[in-house]
């Protein structure tokens, strides 16, 4: 039977009102995406409350349908009166509630960017794994992204609510001296690496953009959403820290050592400057067979092949895409005199550097943080066709499958994943 007026559907939408004040219909953040349950935590802003709503409702129907087999169920919703009741419980709640959009403008430089596609990065795996322990329990993950624009402060100039935007993983103030020697992401002013870093990320519905004037850019209609994603941050950081730094020239012997999404788009991006030769290297047969369907000319397992070129020539530039500690290694012993091993990999942990035998080779060793400088010509790049990019994206999910898009990228060598985009619906 329906709620009524009768004693026993009165009693259960008090229940329903009652049980979830004493919650407070607190939510615990997965993947950005909230579920109820009972642990005492506030919700980031960046949360839809419409969709909190919506899904605090499911869940309250169910438990409460459990506690009470014979309300009556119309469609998901519970019966007007212990709907209302819940409903009533939530606006009291511990959600922050900012407008339909739940997230508000904090600097006059600041820009609301609505997300239409994110993805997930190895550095997420990292933050999960504990690596990064000054990224505080409850921020809202990502860093890449691209979406409309909402709302703008008023300090931005260039961007206007509408614009289709490639949000950057680098912020940049643009005013500091780093900043205007092009070293986003060593920023002196608020910027660098914060976005699911410092502040809530991409991986949500909605994202604040700090410093949108200088952290955007404006995504041509002619370039697909998943090729747009990619220049938040992979292809920049595959282009500056890997073949930028390699210093990777015509004519030399690149090898790159882990086939996975940055390292492949080095293997892409490194062949603009038409090397005699690049070499993948990889323990994964399916990451493999990518590097060589994407332009690797040799694509190995560590064996004969990279005991050759350490026992002769050597490679000129070794790229260190693994954030392995075994890979750094390697990298050091198959780099000639005078070449250049250029560190991508964000290494959870000690990588030894053996100078007792590389000190007398002259070999040049960098590492780095993308800037996201080169933003712009990449963008140009892809957009003539230039980058073949698009096989970099192997699986796409829905926002709301976020947790199934980190379970399959995190075991992408048993799924073949190399990127995965979650889009919005």
């Amino acid at each position: 039977m329906g709620l009524d007026g009768s004693p026993e559907s009165l009693a259960a939408a008090r229940w329903a009102s009652g049980e979830a004040r004493r919650r407070k219909l607190t939510l615990r953040l997965l993947h950005a995406w909230p579920l109820l349950a009972p642990e005492p935590t506030r919700v980031p802003a960046e949360i839809d409350q419409n969709y909190c709503a919506k899904r605090i409702m499911h869940n309250a129907q169910a438990e409460l349908q459990a506690r009470h087999p014979d309300l009556s169920i119309i469609g998901n919703l519970v019966a007007d009166d212990a709907q209302n009741a819940l409903l009533q419980a939530a606006s009291e709640s511990e959600m922050l509630v900012l407008g339909s959009r739940g997230l508000e403008l904090v600097e006059s430089t600041d820009a609301i960017v609505r997300i239409d596609a994110t993805t997930i990065c190895g550095s997420d795996l990292h933050i999960q794994r504990g690596d990064l322990p000054e990224v505080k329990p409850g921020t809202i993950l990502g860093h890449e992204a691209v979406g409309d624009v909402v709302e703008v402060g008023r300090g931005v100039h260039t961007l206007r609510p509408g614009d289709q935007v490639i949000v950057s993983s680098v912020s940049a103030c643009g005013h500091c001296p780093l900043c205007r020697d092009g070293m986003y992401g060593q920023c002196r002013d608020g910027g660098g690496w914060i976005l699911g870093n410092l502040v809530n990320g991409t991986q949500a519905e909605f994202v604040r953009g700090p410093f949108a004037d200088s952290s955007t850019y404006r995504r041509p209609s002619s370039l697909a959403l998943d090729d747009a994603v990619l220049l938040a941050e992979l292809l920049p950081t595959a282009y500056e820290v890997g073949v930028r730094n390699g210093h990777v020239s015509p004519g030399d012997t690149v090898v790159v050592v882990g086939a996975g999404p940055v390292g492949l788009a080095a293997v892409i991006i490194a062949r603009l400057y038409s090397p005699r030769r690049i070499i993948a290297v990889d323990l994964s047969p399916s990451r493999l067979e990518a590097a060589a369907r994407l332009g690797a000319d040799s694509a190995e397992v560590p064996g004969r092949l990279i005991a050759d070129l350490a026992e002769g020539p050597g490679a000129d530039v070794a790229i260190e895409a693994a954030g392995d500690p075994d890979s750094f290694v390697l990298c050091t012993r198959v780099v000639r005199a005078g070449g250049h091993i250029a560190n991508i990999g964000m290494h959870g942990k000690p990588a030894t550097l053996h100078l007792e035998a590389l000190w007398p080779k002259n070999i040049t060793i960098s590492t780095g943080q993308v800037d996201t400088s080169s933003t712009p010509w990449l963008l140009d790049l892809v957009t003539l066709g230039r980058l073949p990019i698009s096989p970099l994206v192997t699986h796409t999910f829905s926002l709301d499958r976020m947790q199934d898009a980190y379970d399959v990228f995190s075991h992408g060598t048993d799924t073949g994943a190399l990127k995965v985009v979650l889009r919005r619906e």
